[in-house]
């Protein structure tokens, strides 16, 4: 078993020092990450800063393509439909994430003070990776990396890449929080089973089910939700009521250019105009 005791953590592509020169964050071609020790800055839940108010305020790069712009619009409605996190456009505030075009994918793990990038690359241009990374800059750690880790999954040390052992180290529990929930195999910041191999064979399984499938590449998990409403707790029901249309072809008028904009459509078509 591998602890890494300091009491912070970011989440990079690559090493702090070759920052400028951060490869992809992907192995195999299915998302990875990478981690660099730093010290904390105090406070949260082992040694993590979070954001106060449940505000993150952002900014987007006008340097990044549509794509990327789309994907993280989209990762920020689907915080705002599953979690009390509030992100709002950045006016002066001087705490806040930069999402910005870089030759990587990496996030900073919780409030870092000032400007914090959030970089995404032309290959991660997703949905998924976006709320991977935000969720890293919420204050949340790779689940694998937890210090109970070895309990519920294996590490095949001998089908990782020369270099890359690092990536599967522990934390202890000054450095990440478990918030005393149950190992989650699920959890948009695991791994997938063949991160940083090297010859396409898998490099974590689960000790219970060798099959098993690991982590997710577009959606929470249920415990993520948990995580995430522990840390950020909401004033209603942490999870949202049902979403749904009471009108039929919502779906079909929605798609036309400024339907959604009329009264009847806003309260009839909920679900097909993203207002709930």
């Amino acid at each position: 078993m591998k602890l890494v005791s300091f009491s912070s953590l970011l989440v990079f592509s690559t090493l702090w020092s070759t920052v400028s020169s951060l490869p992809l964050e992907f192995s195999q071609g299915l998302r990875t990450d990478q981690t660099v020790i730093k010290r904390p800055k105090g406070g949260g839940g082992g040694g993590v800063k979070y954001w106060p108010g449940n505000k993150v305020p952002y900014t987007i790069s006008s340097l990044l393509s549509q794509p990327a712009k789309k994907a993280i619009h989209q990762a920020l409605k689907v915080y705002k439909k599953k979690t009390c996190v509030s992100f709002v456009p950045r006016i002066e505030q001087e705490n806040y994430v930069a999402f910005v075009p870089g030759q990587g994918c990496y996030s900073a793990v919780g409030l870092q003070g000032g400007r914090q990038e959030i970089t995404i690359s032309s290959r991660c241009e997703t949905k998924g990776t976006i709320l991977h990374e935000t969720m890293h800059a919420l204050g949340f750690h790779h689940e694998q990396s937890r210090y109970d880790r070895d309990e519920y999954v294996k590490v095949l040390w001998w089908n990782i890449e020369p270099g890359a052992e690092k990536n599967f180290e522990l934390n202890s529990l000054k450095v990440q929080n478990t918030f005393n929930l149950p190992y989650d195999y699920d959890s948009l910041l695991h791994y997938n089973k063949k991160a940083y191999s090297k010859n396409n064979e898998d490099t974590i399984q689960a000790i219970n089910n060798p099959d098993r499938k690991l982590g997710s590449f577009d959606k929470f998990s249920k415990t993520d939700l948990e995580k995430l409403n522990l840390v950020y707790p909401c004033k209603k029901a942490p999870f949202p009521k049902e979403c749904k249309d009471s009108a039929g072809r919502c779906a079909e008028y929605a798609k036309f250019p400024n339907y959604c904009y009329h009264e009847f459509m806003r309260i009839r078509c909920k679900k097909s105009c993203d207002v709930c």
